[in-house]
Protein backbone atom coordinates (compact mmCIF):
# COMPACT_ATOMS: atom_id res chain seq x y z
CA UNK A 1 0.00 0.00 0.00
CA UNK A 2 1.10 3.62 -0.86
CA UNK A 3 0.05 5.95 1.99
CA UNK A 4 1.26 9.38 0.30
CA UNK A 5 -0.85 10.87 -2.40
CA UNK A 6 1.88 12.49 -3.96
CA UNK A 7 4.07 9.13 -4.13
CA UNK A 8 1.20 6.99 -5.20
CA UNK A 9 0.40 9.81 -8.16
CA UNK A 10 4.10 9.20 -9.18
CA UNK A 11 3.83 5.55 -9.29
CA UNK A 12 1.05 5.77 -11.66
CA UNK A 13 2.43 8.14 -13.80
CA UNK A 14 5.53 5.55 -14.22
CA UNK A 15 3.04 3.57 -16.13
CA UNK A 16 3.08 3.38 -20.14
CA UNK A 17 -0.19 1.83 -20.59
CA UNK A 18 -2.43 2.87 -17.68
CA UNK A 19 -5.22 0.32 -17.52
CA UNK A 20 -8.70 2.00 -17.04
CA UNK A 21 -8.42 0.83 -13.39
CA UNK A 22 -5.51 2.87 -13.44
CA UNK A 23 -6.74 6.24 -15.39
CA UNK A 24 -9.34 6.00 -12.49
CA UNK A 25 -7.06 6.03 -9.83
CA UNK A 26 -5.08 8.97 -11.17
CA UNK A 27 -8.03 10.96 -11.84
CA UNK A 28 -9.29 10.38 -8.19
CA UNK A 29 -5.93 11.14 -6.81
CA UNK A 30 -6.18 14.28 -8.68
CA UNK A 31 -9.57 15.41 -7.50
CA UNK A 32 -8.14 15.00 -3.81
CA UNK A 33 -5.52 17.61 -4.50
CA UNK A 34 -2.17 17.62 -5.12
CA UNK A 35 1.31 19.29 -3.99
CA UNK A 36 2.62 20.00 -7.46
CA UNK A 37 5.63 20.54 -5.75
CA UNK A 38 6.12 17.45 -3.62
CA UNK A 39 5.09 15.33 -6.60
CA UNK A 40 8.10 17.17 -8.94
CA UNK A 41 10.89 16.22 -6.27
CA UNK A 42 9.40 12.89 -5.75
CA UNK A 43 9.72 12.41 -9.70
CA UNK A 44 13.48 13.97 -10.04
CA UNK A 45 14.62 12.13 -7.00
CA UNK A 46 13.31 8.99 -8.41
CA UNK A 47 15.27 9.86 -12.28
CA UNK A 48 11.60 9.23 -13.66
CA UNK A 49 10.29 13.17 -13.81
CA UNK A 50 10.60 12.70 -17.49
CA UNK A 51 8.28 10.43 -18.23
CA UNK A 52 6.22 11.20 -15.15
CA UNK A 53 5.76 14.96 -16.67
CA UNK A 54 4.82 13.39 -20.28
CA UNK A 55 1.98 11.18 -19.36
CA UNK A 56 0.95 14.11 -17.09
CA UNK A 57 0.80 16.34 -20.35
CA UNK A 58 -0.29 14.05 -22.79
CA UNK A 59 -2.99 12.30 -20.64
CA UNK A 60 -3.85 14.48 -17.76
CA UNK A 61 -3.26 18.20 -18.98
CA UNK A 62 -6.56 19.21 -17.91
CA UNK A 63 -6.11 18.36 -14.48
CA UNK A 64 -2.54 20.74 -14.00
CA UNK A 65 -2.78 24.11 -12.34
CA UNK A 66 -1.51 26.43 -15.52
CA UNK A 67 1.88 27.89 -14.04
CA UNK A 68 3.09 24.41 -13.18
CA UNK A 69 1.96 23.31 -16.53
CA UNK A 70 4.74 25.75 -18.44
CA UNK A 71 6.70 24.87 -15.88
CA UNK A 72 6.63 21.12 -16.12
CA UNK A 73 6.77 21.25 -20.22
CA UNK A 74 9.74 23.25 -19.76
CA UNK A 75 11.36 20.55 -17.56
CA UNK A 76 10.27 18.15 -19.42
CA UNK A 77 11.39 19.49 -22.98
CA UNK A 78 14.82 19.84 -21.15
CA UNK A 79 15.53 16.56 -19.62
CA UNK A 80 14.05 15.16 -23.24
CA UNK A 81 16.34 16.97 -25.08
CA UNK A 82 19.50 15.70 -23.19
CA UNK A 83 18.61 12.01 -23.25
CA UNK A 84 18.24 12.16 -26.80
CA UNK A 85 21.51 13.85 -26.78
CA UNK A 86 23.06 11.33 -24.86
CA UNK A 87 21.14 8.35 -26.91
CA UNK A 88 22.37 9.68 -30.42
CA UNK A 89 26.36 9.99 -29.01
CA UNK A 90 26.06 6.23 -27.62
CA UNK A 91 24.18 4.64 -30.63
CA UNK A 92 26.81 6.74 -32.61
CA UNK A 93 29.67 4.73 -30.30
CA UNK A 94 28.05 1.76 -30.44
CA UNK A 95 27.46 1.29 -34.31
CA UNK A 96 31.28 2.10 -35.06
CA UNK A 97 32.36 0.08 -32.27
CA UNK A 98 29.72 -2.87 -33.38
CA UNK A 99 31.84 -2.83 -36.48
CA UNK A 100 34.88 -4.08 -35.36
CA UNK A 101 33.59 -6.51 -32.59
CA UNK A 102 29.67 -7.64 -32.08
CA UNK A 103 28.34 -5.72 -29.22
CA UNK A 104 25.27 -5.54 -26.92
CA UNK A 105 23.22 -2.05 -25.96
CA UNK A 106 22.81 -2.77 -22.05
CA UNK A 107 20.60 -0.86 -19.98
CA UNK A 108 20.32 3.10 -20.93
CA UNK A 109 18.88 3.42 -24.15
CA UNK A 110 17.93 0.40 -24.71
CA UNK A 111 16.01 -0.21 -22.28
CA UNK A 112 14.55 3.36 -22.52
CA UNK A 113 13.21 1.52 -25.96
CA UNK A 114 12.00 -1.26 -24.22
CA UNK A 115 10.22 0.05 -20.79
CA UNK A 116 8.94 3.12 -22.39
CA UNK A 117 9.31 3.32 -26.21
CA UNK A 118 11.20 5.93 -26.26
CA UNK A 119 14.77 6.63 -25.04
CA UNK A 120 14.43 10.12 -24.35
CA UNK A 121 11.88 9.54 -21.02
CA UNK A 122 14.64 7.30 -19.47
CA UNK A 123 17.62 9.24 -17.82
CA UNK A 124 20.58 7.64 -17.97
CA UNK A 125 24.60 8.82 -16.80
CA UNK A 126 26.85 6.40 -19.24
CA UNK A 127 26.40 3.91 -22.03
CA UNK A 128 27.19 -0.02 -20.97
CA UNK A 129 28.13 -2.27 -23.81
CA UNK A 130 28.45 -5.78 -23.64
CA UNK A 131 31.52 -7.93 -25.78
CA UNK A 132 32.65 -11.08 -25.25
CA UNK A 133 35.64 -11.73 -23.15
CA UNK A 134 38.15 -12.21 -25.84
CA UNK A 135 37.29 -9.25 -27.55
CA UNK A 136 37.41 -7.03 -24.89
CA UNK A 137 41.01 -6.47 -25.66
CA UNK A 138 40.06 -4.73 -29.72
CA UNK A 139 37.48 -2.98 -27.80
CA UNK A 140 39.22 -0.99 -25.89
CA UNK A 141 41.63 -0.70 -28.29
CA UNK A 142 38.98 1.34 -30.71
CA UNK A 143 37.75 3.00 -27.54
CA UNK A 144 41.05 4.97 -27.08
CA UNK A 145 41.68 5.22 -30.89
CA UNK A 146 38.25 6.90 -30.54
CA UNK A 147 39.67 9.81 -28.07
CA UNK A 148 38.47 8.05 -25.25
CA UNK A 149 40.73 8.22 -21.76
CA UNK A 150 40.36 5.07 -19.65
CA UNK A 151 39.46 5.17 -16.00
CA UNK A 152 40.56 2.38 -14.49
CA UNK A 153 44.57 1.27 -13.55
CA UNK A 154 46.10 -0.37 -16.44
CA UNK A 155 47.48 -2.70 -14.02
CA UNK A 156 43.96 -4.05 -12.77
CA UNK A 157 42.72 -4.49 -16.63
CA UNK A 158 43.49 -8.02 -16.66
CA UNK A 159 41.52 -8.94 -13.44
CA UNK A 160 38.79 -6.49 -13.69
CA UNK A 161 38.12 -8.74 -17.49
CA UNK A 162 38.30 -11.91 -15.73
CA UNK A 163 36.10 -11.36 -12.74
CA UNK A 164 33.45 -9.51 -15.22
CA UNK A 165 34.00 -5.98 -14.06
CA UNK A 166 33.73 -3.02 -16.59
CA UNK A 167 35.99 -0.93 -17.96
CA UNK A 168 35.38 2.64 -17.83
CA UNK A 169 36.27 5.35 -20.40
CA UNK A 170 35.63 9.03 -20.73
CA UNK A 171 35.79 11.65 -23.86
CA UNK A 172 34.44 14.37 -21.85
CA UNK A 173 31.33 14.25 -23.85
CA UNK A 174 30.09 10.49 -22.70
CA UNK A 175 30.92 8.08 -20.40
CA UNK A 176 31.20 4.35 -21.81
CA UNK A 177 31.33 1.13 -19.15
CA UNK A 178 32.94 -1.89 -21.22
CA UNK A 179 31.58 -5.42 -20.00
CA UNK A 180 32.24 -8.73 -20.62
CA UNK A 181 30.22 -10.24 -18.60
CA UNK A 182 26.60 -9.11 -17.74
CA UNK A 183 27.29 -9.87 -13.63
CA UNK A 184 30.56 -9.93 -11.90
CA UNK A 185 31.72 -13.48 -11.80
CA UNK A 186 31.57 -13.50 -7.82
CA UNK A 187 27.77 -13.04 -7.92
CA UNK A 188 27.48 -16.35 -9.00
CA UNK A 189 24.72 -15.89 -11.47
CA UNK A 190 26.00 -16.99 -14.82
CA UNK A 191 23.73 -15.97 -17.97
CA UNK A 192 26.06 -16.33 -20.14
CA UNK A 193 25.51 -19.91 -20.90
CA UNK A 194 21.93 -19.09 -21.57
CA UNK A 195 23.20 -18.29 -25.26
CA UNK A 196 22.48 -14.22 -24.36
CA UNK A 197 24.47 -13.52 -28.11
CA UNK A 198 22.92 -16.23 -30.05
CA UNK A 199 18.99 -15.17 -28.84
CA UNK A 200 19.98 -11.12 -28.45
CA UNK A 201 17.47 -9.10 -30.25
CA UNK A 202 17.25 -5.68 -33.02
CA UNK A 203 15.67 -2.83 -31.33
CA UNK A 204 15.55 0.60 -32.64
CA UNK A 205 16.93 2.91 -30.56
CA UNK A 206 16.87 6.94 -32.64
CA UNK A 207 16.37 5.67 -35.77
CA UNK A 208 19.39 3.01 -35.51
CA UNK A 209 19.18 -0.60 -35.39
CA UNK A 210 20.80 -2.10 -32.52
CA UNK A 211 21.86 -5.16 -30.44
CA UNK A 212 19.94 -5.94 -27.46
CA UNK A 213 19.22 -8.66 -24.84
CA UNK A 214 16.47 -11.11 -25.47
CA UNK A 215 12.98 -10.09 -23.45
CA UNK A 216 13.35 -12.56 -21.58
CA UNK A 217 16.85 -12.43 -20.50
CA UNK A 218 16.94 -8.76 -19.84
CA UNK A 219 13.95 -8.92 -17.12
CA UNK A 220 16.41 -11.59 -15.35
CA UNK A 221 19.55 -9.16 -15.86
CA UNK A 222 17.34 -6.06 -14.08
CA UNK A 223 16.50 -8.04 -11.54
CA UNK A 224 20.01 -9.11 -10.21
CA UNK A 225 21.44 -5.52 -11.28
CA UNK A 226 18.85 -3.73 -8.87
CA UNK A 227 19.26 -6.67 -6.34
CA UNK A 228 23.43 -6.01 -6.47
CA UNK A 229 22.66 -2.27 -5.94
CA UNK A 230 19.98 -2.78 -3.35
CA UNK A 231 16.91 -1.81 -5.79
CA UNK A 232 18.29 1.50 -4.63
CA UNK A 233 16.91 3.77 -7.32
CA UNK A 234 13.27 3.51 -8.29
CA UNK A 235 13.99 4.27 -12.21
CA UNK A 236 15.05 0.48 -12.08
CA UNK A 237 12.04 -0.76 -10.50
CA UNK A 238 9.82 1.12 -12.78
CA UNK A 239 12.06 -0.31 -15.51
CA UNK A 240 11.25 -3.89 -14.84
CA UNK A 241 7.68 -3.05 -14.43
CA UNK A 242 6.94 -2.05 -17.83
CA UNK A 243 8.93 -4.33 -20.03
CA UNK A 244 7.00 -7.04 -17.48
CA UNK A 245 3.80 -5.89 -18.67
CA UNK A 246 4.75 -6.31 -22.11
CA UNK A 247 5.56 -9.95 -21.56
CA UNK A 248 3.66 -13.28 -23.01
CA UNK A 249 2.61 -15.93 -20.93
CA UNK A 250 5.28 -18.34 -22.92
CA UNK A 251 7.85 -15.13 -21.98
CA UNK A 252 6.85 -15.19 -18.25
CA UNK A 253 6.65 -19.32 -18.48
CA UNK A 254 10.62 -19.33 -19.92
CA UNK A 255 11.44 -16.95 -17.60
CA UNK A 256 10.24 -18.77 -14.33
CA UNK A 257 11.91 -21.66 -15.90
CA UNK A 258 15.52 -19.85 -16.13
CA UNK A 259 15.28 -18.93 -13.16
CA UNK A 260 14.73 -22.09 -11.28
CA UNK A 261 17.02 -23.44 -13.23
CA UNK A 262 19.81 -21.06 -12.05
CA UNK A 263 18.19 -21.05 -8.53
CA UNK A 264 17.79 -17.39 -8.47
CA UNK A 265 14.23 -17.53 -8.63
CA UNK A 266 14.28 -14.74 -5.34
CA UNK A 267 16.11 -12.98 -7.41
CA UNK A 268 13.20 -12.98 -9.66
CA UNK A 269 10.46 -12.44 -7.05
CA UNK A 270 11.75 -9.79 -5.61
CA UNK A 271 12.23 -8.12 -8.50
CA UNK A 272 8.46 -8.90 -9.56
CA UNK A 273 6.70 -8.32 -6.19
CA UNK A 274 8.82 -4.11 -5.82
CA UNK A 275 7.04 -3.72 -9.46
CA UNK A 276 3.84 -4.93 -8.11
CA UNK A 277 3.80 -2.95 -4.93
CA UNK A 278 5.36 -0.01 -5.87
CA UNK A 279 3.97 0.23 -9.73
CA UNK A 280 1.10 -1.72 -9.75
CA UNK A 281 2.70 -4.75 -12.14
CA UNK A 282 0.18 -7.35 -12.90
CA UNK A 283 1.47 -10.51 -12.03
CA UNK A 284 -0.77 -12.50 -13.47
CA UNK A 285 1.57 -13.76 -16.37
CA UNK A 286 3.64 -14.95 -13.58
CA UNK A 287 0.97 -16.74 -11.75
CA UNK A 288 2.02 -14.45 -8.98
CA UNK A 289 -0.84 -14.61 -6.51
CA UNK A 290 1.48 -16.04 -3.98
CA UNK A 291 2.86 -13.79 -1.43
CA UNK A 292 6.63 -13.55 -1.13
CA UNK A 293 8.03 -15.63 1.41
CA UNK A 294 9.27 -14.45 4.34
CA UNK A 295 13.34 -13.57 2.80
CA UNK A 296 12.00 -12.18 0.02
CA UNK A 297 8.93 -9.94 1.93
CA UNK A 298 12.02 -8.67 4.43
CA UNK A 299 14.28 -8.06 0.73
CA UNK A 300 11.08 -5.84 -0.62
CA UNK A 301 10.62 -3.73 2.81
CA UNK A 302 14.22 -2.72 3.03
CA UNK A 303 13.85 -1.72 -1.11
CA UNK A 304 11.40 0.14 -0.50
CA UNK A 305 12.66 2.22 2.64
CA UNK A 306 15.66 2.75 0.38
CA UNK A 307 13.88 4.97 -2.20
CA UNK A 308 11.47 6.55 0.41
CA UNK A 309 8.44 4.09 0.04
CA UNK A 310 8.62 2.32 4.06
CA UNK A 311 6.33 3.22 6.88
CA UNK A 312 8.14 5.96 7.78
CA UNK A 313 8.41 9.22 5.68
CA UNK A 314 12.61 9.40 5.88
CA UNK A 315 13.82 10.69 2.94
CA UNK A 316 14.97 8.24 0.38
CA UNK A 317 18.99 7.31 0.08
CA UNK A 318 20.85 7.95 -3.05
CA UNK A 319 21.07 5.07 -5.26
CA UNK A 320 23.91 3.08 -4.28
CA UNK A 321 26.76 1.73 -6.37
CA UNK A 322 29.97 0.93 -4.09
CA UNK A 323 29.51 -3.44 -4.72
CA UNK A 324 31.95 -3.38 -2.26
CA UNK A 325 29.77 -2.30 0.63
CA UNK A 326 28.83 -4.56 3.64
CA UNK A 327 25.59 -3.86 3.51
CA UNK A 328 25.49 -4.01 -0.60
CA UNK A 329 26.89 -7.34 -0.45
CA UNK A 330 24.52 -8.47 2.49
CA UNK A 331 21.89 -7.41 0.56
CA UNK A 332 22.66 -9.70 -2.25
CA UNK A 333 23.46 -12.80 -0.25
CA UNK A 334 20.16 -12.62 1.23
CA UNK A 335 18.68 -12.02 -2.30
CA UNK A 336 19.87 -15.93 -3.34
CA UNK A 337 18.00 -18.75 -2.13
CA UNK A 338 20.85 -21.63 -1.54
CA UNK A 339 23.65 -21.15 0.84
CA UNK A 340 25.88 -22.82 -1.61
CA UNK A 341 25.34 -19.54 -3.65
CA UNK A 342 25.59 -17.45 -0.74
CA UNK A 343 29.13 -19.48 0.06
CA UNK A 344 30.57 -19.04 -3.49
CA UNK A 345 30.06 -15.40 -3.72
CA UNK A 346 32.02 -14.72 -0.64
CA UNK A 347 35.03 -16.45 -1.39
CA UNK A 348 34.77 -15.61 -4.94
CA UNK A 349 35.08 -12.02 -3.66
CA UNK A 350 37.80 -13.03 -0.93
CA UNK A 351 39.97 -14.73 -3.60
CA UNK A 352 39.63 -12.25 -6.16
CA UNK A 353 40.02 -8.97 -4.12
CA UNK A 354 43.68 -10.86 -2.62
CA UNK A 355 44.78 -11.78 -6.17
CA UNK A 356 44.05 -8.28 -7.21
CA UNK A 357 45.32 -6.22 -4.60
CA UNK A 358 48.02 -8.26 -3.17
CA UNK A 359 47.99 -11.05 0.23
CA UNK A 360 48.54 -7.97 2.48
CA UNK A 361 44.53 -7.54 2.57
CA UNK A 362 43.75 -11.17 3.10
CA UNK A 363 43.19 -10.55 7.07
CA UNK A 364 40.91 -7.60 6.50
CA UNK A 365 38.99 -9.45 4.20
CA UNK A 366 38.55 -12.35 6.20
CA UNK A 367 37.87 -10.05 9.00
CA UNK A 368 35.02 -8.56 6.74
CA UNK A 369 33.60 -12.03 5.94
CA UNK A 370 33.31 -13.28 9.28
CA UNK A 371 31.40 -9.75 10.09
CA UNK A 372 29.28 -10.58 7.19
CA UNK A 373 29.00 -13.90 8.10
CA UNK A 374 27.37 -12.89 11.79
CA UNK A 375 25.29 -10.37 10.73
CA UNK A 376 23.64 -12.45 7.88
CA UNK A 377 23.17 -15.07 11.03
CA UNK A 378 21.88 -12.38 13.29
Amino acid sequence: MIADANAELVTWLCRVHLSEAGRLRVHQLLDKGIDWEALLRRSVGWDVDALVLSNLRTKFAGSMPAEFGLQFHALERARRTAAIAMTLKGVAVYRRLDAVVPTIVLKGPAVGVRAYGDPSLRRFGDVDFLVAEKHAGRARDFLLSEGFQSSYPARRESSLVRGGHALEFDNGSIKIDLHSRLLSKYLGVDLEHLGIWENSATIICAGQSIRALAVEHEVLFLCAHGAKHEWSNAMWISDLANIAATLTPSQAERILDIASELHCERLLWLGLHLAHDIFHLDLAAFDGTRAPDAPTAALVSKARERIGMGPSPARPVGPRRDDGSLEALGFWLRSRERLVDRATCVTRLIVETVASDGPRFAPRLVTRALRLARRLSA
